[in-house]
């Protein structure tokens, strides 16, 4: 099987997707740092990063950022973190119009999910995938991880078949 990868962009931690390959599933696509680069992605997160990076390739559409979340039972040193969520710089026409593509595919999701999933936006081209709330729960956070793999499946099978419709043409 062949893997195909990903590498960071200049603003670290962000990953572009540089594979011109037409991956299979999200397992055939593999991710590594950049020489000199340390600081590795949550391994959680990583499913719907790299859809979402493959769903954006070339259009202007990239992920900047993202964790997989933190449940700590004080919650003044989780606050931030109780939530999975991925920072996605948009830029150009081509990037608001994947932008769009993927606004009206979270509400797709959202419609068959019993986590729904807020886009929003933090100005300057960057935009927040994450759950509409935190967990209040190790248990609770459990659940928005696991709805995140299935929104990366999601991403990654329309990703697919976009880019299937595209060479038909």
């Amino acid at each position: 099987m062949i893997k195909y990868l990903v590498r960071k962009i200049l603003c670290m931690p962000g990953l572009q997707f540089i594979s011109l390959q037409k991956p299979e599933s999200l397992s055939d696509i593999e991710m590594r740092l950049p020489k000199g680069e340390t600081t590795p992605m949550d391994k959680g997160i990583e499913p719907l990063v790299i859809a979402l990076n493959y769903f954006g390739f070339g259009n202007g559409f990239s992920t900047y950022s993202s964790c997989y979340g933190h449940f700590d039972e004080n919650p003044e040193a989780s606050k931030r973190h109780r939530f999975p969520w991925v920072q996605i710089e948009v830029r150009g026409s081509r990037g608001e119009a994947e932008l769009a593509k993927f606004k009206k595919m979270v509400a797709r999701f959202n419609d068959g999910s019993g986590i729904k999933w807020a886009l929003e936006g933090n100005g300057g081209g960057m935009w927040q995938l994450k759950p509409f709330k935190q967990a209040q729960s190790a248990e609770e956070l459990e659940a928005m991880q696991d709805s995140s793999r299935e929104l990366a499946q999601m991403v990654f099978a329309e990703a697919k078949r976009q880019r299937n419709s595209k060479l038909v043409r």
